[in-house]
């Protein structure tokens, strides 16, 4: 497991829309990410990561959240809705 102040941040933009503001995200992500782009040895207990480029790897993390909610809400709007006819 990893705590890591720019993946928390993400994931609270990518759930601002969704969520209400009193509530939290849990999130379990899988990063598949060059090893040259990642320095796991900034924390003494492996419990932090730094990214070469972190704002890259923030947006594609938002964007790709966002686009799965945002999925995931429709399909359980419309499944909803033809249920109730």
């Amino acid at each position: 497991p990893v705590r890591d102040k720019l993946m928390s941040a993400a994931v609270r933009v990518a759930y601002m829309d969704v969520l209400a503001r009193d509530r939290h995200a849990v999130a379990a992500l899988f990063l598949d990410v060059p090893a040259q782009d990642v320095d796991m040895n900034v924390h003494p207990a492996k419990a932090e990561v730094r990214f070469r480029d972190a704002a890259f790897i923030r947006g594609l993390m938002i964007g790709a959240m966002q686009h799965s909610l945002l999925t995931e809400v429709r399909q359980t709007a419309t499944t909803l809705s033809s249920a109730t006819q």
